[in-house]
């Protein structure tokens, strides 16, 4: 028997997102999309300073910058862990993705107790990338960097789970970022 691409259980949890959006004022989702903006004029302060440390000391700070900010976030991951008595992919999507529900315009390739793929076909950063006067070259040079957050907190929400690099990112100049995770439990549980 073929398992479910969406399971009756995650289209409740991709519906329970959708209204907890759809719940809250406009103008309340439009400061919480706005309240990115904060995130990413902190980041580019990192990001200025990293680049000015590796033309000034001919450096490279790359690596280590990237794991302070994996750890910072994976720290997160794991303290919206504590919100959850259970930890698998309906509650993972409750805890991070759901929350973009409203503007990040998902199109969910599979989401069942084994598999949580998606596609998100709008990136809310993107506008303020522009916004800050950074070119097409800059946003695609440091998309990956950045979104070095999502899985972060991911794999500090569980880290049995197993989130996959993305194949795509909108900051790159794909038409959706990728995201998919599964639950290596599930599959050995299955394998049994």
């Amino acid at each position: 028997m073929a398992k479910e691409k969406i399971t009756k259980e995650c289209r409740q949890a991709i519906e329970a997102s959708e209204k907890k959006w759809e719940a809250r004022s406009k103008e309340y989702n439009a400061a919480w999309v706005d309240n990115i903006g904060l995130s990413i004029e902190e980041f580019l302060i990192l990001w200025d300073s990293l680049k000015e440390v590796e033309k000034r000391f001919h450096i490279d700070p790359w690596g280590i910058a990237k794991d302070y900010r994996y750890k910072e976030f994976y720290a997160v991951g794991q303290a919206r862990a504590k919100n959850y008595k259970e930890h698998g992919l309906k509650e993972l999507h409750d805890a991070h993705l759901g929350l973009y529900a409203g503007c990040c315009d998902y199109q969910y390739n599979e989401f069942n107790d084994e598999v949580y793929s998606l596609y998100c076909r709008a990136c809310p950063c993107l506008h303020h990338w522009r916004n800050f006067a950074r070119s097409e070259e800059e946003i695609k040079e440091l998309a990956a960097f950045f979104c070095t957050f999502d899985y972060a907190i991911m794999d500090g929400f569980n880290p049995e789970l197993d989130n996959y690099p993305q194949q795509a990112l909108i900051m790159k100049g794909d038409p959706y970022c990728s995201y998919r995770t599964e639950d290596r439990r599930k599959r050995k549980e299955a394998q049994k």
